[in-house]
């Protein structure tokens, strides 16, 4: 079974070549900031971490082998609020809730931006859902993480 089960979903292809190595450590920083941001679907960067999680697991690497750290930032900022916050603003249900919790669950670290959760006038004390932690932004923590090499994506 996959890791984050719901989502993620990858195809098993015995022909293909470079696969990931079992023996090494990953390091890897996900930043989930594009642009485009619809309230009423998920978030596109939260599968695209789902399935990058998933294909090194399927691909024989060892969960305990993975360091993965999120970082959400940008317009993709709301999807840090909890049901009640983004229901209030969207009228909707945040569609975010469920992969965010299997990304934290599989062992991934979730963080969002504190610059971008006030720009986009989140409360920090009211309105961030409890499984995600604030980061003082997400420039300086991708930075920092980069410098301990961690390789990074975005998406």
């Amino acid at each position: 079974a996959l890791p984050v089960k719901d989502y993620g979903k990858l195809y098993n292809v015995p022909f293909a070549t470079d696969r990931p190595d079992p023996n090494m450590q990953y390091k890897i920083v996900f930043e989930a900031s594009v642009d485009a941001f619809d309230s009423s679907v998920l978030y596109p960067p939260l599968e695209h971490l789902a399935r990058l999680y998933n294909l090194h697991v399927y691909g024989g690497v060892p969960q305990k082998n993975l360091e993965v750290v999120l970082v959400i930032g940008g317009n993709g900022i709301s999807v840090e609020m909890t049901n009640e916050a983004y229901k209030k603003r969207y009228g909707l249900d945040n569609p975010n809730l469920k992969i965010l919790a299997q990304l934290k669950e599989a062992g991934i670290k979730v963080n969002a931006c504190a610059q971008a959760t006030l720009k986009h006038h989140i409360d920090p004390a009211t309105e961030v859902n409890p499984d995600i932690t604030l980061v003082f932004s997400r420039l300086t923590t991708i930075s920092m993480l980069q410098m301990k090499g961690y390789a990074y994506f975005k998406f």
